[in-house]
């Protein structure tokens, strides 16, 4: 696959990751009992939109290289 056949892929995933993520914190905000458990699943969730942001970012800059559909970064 080309490689910017393969960024766009790429991007598209993470905006649908976004997309999934967004939706579990709507979720999250609208539930009526909020647990220490799930607060701390919201912050993972904030952490890793942090990440895929990071990485769109670095996929639309200039000179960008292919890099795989998911994004894995430890902390």
């Amino acid at each position: 696959m080309e490689p910017e056949a393969t960024r766009k892929d790429t991007i598209a995933v993470l905006h649908k990751e976004i997309d999934a993520l967004l939706f579990a914190n709507r979720m999250y905000w609208e539930g009526r009992t909020l647990s220490h458990e799930s607060h701390a699943e919201y912050r993972r969730r904030q952490d890793r939109l942090e990440l895929i942001r990071r990485k769109l970012i670095q996929l639309d800059s200039p000179g960008s290289r292919c890099v795989p559909h998911t994004v894995h970064e430890g902390k």
